[in-house]
């Protein structure tokens, strides 16, 4: 599998959409109006290999992401595919 940029058309399986975000307050801003939105989300520590950001980040359905990023607007700073490969989680630029 490669691990340059992909787009969502792009022929891997995508697990879930990471999104990170400059400061935490940006982030928990960003979950209550997904959550507001009806639109299921869940906040994590963000992975070591994803840089630092704030140090958690927000995980999206791949069905969600559109409907997410039109509430968003341009609030998410970075966006990664969640995909495996040999049964190790493999982060991917994601741009939409």
């Amino acid at each position: 599998m490669s691990t340059e940029d992909c787009a969502p058309d792009d022929r891997i399986r995508i697990e879930e959409i990471i999104c990170t975000f400059p400061s935490i307050h940006e982030l928990i801003a960003a979950e209550q109006g997904l959550l507001a939105a009806g639109i299921p989300v869940g906040v994590m520590p963000l992975p070591d290999q994803l840089g630092r950001y704030c140090g958690m980040c927000l995980r999206l359905k791949p069905a969600d992401y559109e409907q997410a990023a039109a509430v968003l607007g341009e609030g998410i700073h970075d966006r990664y595919a969640l995909s495996r490969a040999a049964g190790k989680k493999v982060y991917i630029p994601w741009h939409p």
